[in-house]
């Protein structure tokens, strides 16, 4: 009934009482140190001796589980639907009908739509009626053995505590998703933020995103991996923040020097993204998008498979893009001297295979001429 433990009065049970105190006390101290949660349950389809019954069990047994009960079939869609007082799981019974528990289930999760674990009572005998409520989607069932209410307040909490891990993990997911969508936010802005530095290039981060991105799949490469493809696309440049103005805005050819600051910016971008362990995982494109088939890239002439797949397709694009826009110091190349230029570079600029695959694939076809 609660006790927190018993005496019997044997020749010696004044000498043990003061340890037995001392004991009860200490678990007593944790139980209110980790005091169960409070769980709403609702009782559907239960006559009202039952729901007296279970009530009056759980008050003793089980305070933490505050039960109410709705005996009646016409009153179960407004229990079930009313505002302001959300379940933790129910509790269907078969008062007025063998199917009466199937009937407050199929209301429940399919009629209403809600995620409420449902426990089905049973008399003994209608294993299939339980079997066939596992079936359509009870969390579990009870039959009425002698005894049952002894168990009940476990599987209570059982459901409740399986529906209330399923509720975390995709809380989870919707939060982890709203914070990806924050972070690409953000990404979107630091390339919008370059091109207003560097006007020459305005919009050329987005349309080689564009353009990789579809090489990418074509590549199958994964789901997985197209997240990062395109937050690397789209920060492939990031490194040119490090670049002055006088080099980075220059209207005419570099010097030889001011080459040498200008392709620091891979190593500028992998020191700006490394410490982010969100972009970790999209690093290949910022820092390998210079490297060349042949090993005479830059900044660390990585040379054929040693270069990230993802960084060979997108140096495709982004010399097709660079050479097909207008710049200060010459016009934009037509799209046959630009394909000529990308053919020329397999096997010494270009993977010979993602060159194949841009022109097999046509992406210039889908852009503005």
């Amino acid at each position: 009934a609660g006790a927190d433990d018993f005496v019997i009065k044997r020749a010696d049970y004044l000498d043990r009482l003061s340890s037995i105190l001392g004991d009860a006390l200490i678990r007593n101290q944790l139980m209110r140190a980790q005091r169960p949660e409070r769980v709403r349950a609702l009782a559907l389809g239960l006559s009202p001796d039952e729901g007296r019954q279970i009530g009056r069990h759980l008050d003793r047994y089980a305070p933490h589980i505050a039960l109410d009960a709705e005996p009646l079939l016409e009153g179960r869609l407004a229990a079930l639907a009313a505002q302001g007082r959300p379940y933790d799981v129910i509790i269907a019974g078969d008062y007025g009908s063998p199917l009466g528990g199937l009937e407050a289930l199929k209301l429940a999760q399919h009629h209403l739509g809600l995620s409420t674990p449902v426990v089905i009572l049973a008399e003994p005998g209608m294993a299939d009626v339980a079997l066939q409520a596992i079936r359509l989607g009870a969390a579990d069932y009870l039959v009425r053995h002698p005894g049952y209410l002894a168990r009940l307040p476990a599987i209570l909490e059982k459901c409740y505590a399986e529906t209330r891990r399923e509720r975390l993990v995709l809380d989870l997911r919707t939060a982890n998703a709203s914070l990806e969508l924050a972070y690409d936010s953000t990404l979107d802005g630091w390339a919008r933020a370059l091109e207003l530095r560097d006007h020459e290039t305005e919009g050329h981060s987005r349309r080689v995103t564009d353009l990789t991105l579809r090489l990418t799949a074509a590549a199958q490469l994964g789901d997985a991996a197209m997240p990062h493809v395109r937050r690397g696309a789209l920060l492939h440049d990031i490194g040119k923040m490090g670049v002055p103005d006088s080099i980075l805005r220059k209207p005419g050819p570099l010097t030889d020097e001011e080459w040498v600051i200008m392709r620091k910016h891979p190593t500028f971008a992998y020191e700006l993204l490394s410490p982010i362990a969100f972009l970790e995982p999209a690093l290949a494109i910022p820092w390998c998008h210079h490297e060349r088939w042949d090993g005479t890239g830059y900044p660390r002439g990585l040379a054929g498979e040693a270069i990230p797949l993802e960084a060979r397709l997108f140096a495709v694009v982004d010399v097709w893009d660079a050479v097909t826009s207008p710049r200060p110091y010459r016009p934009a190349l037509s799209r046959d001297a630009a394909l000529a230029i990308i053919a020329r570079g397999a096997g010494s600029q270009f993977d010979p295979y993602a060159v194949e695959l841009f022109m097999r694939l046509r992406l210039w076809e889908s852009q503005e001429p």
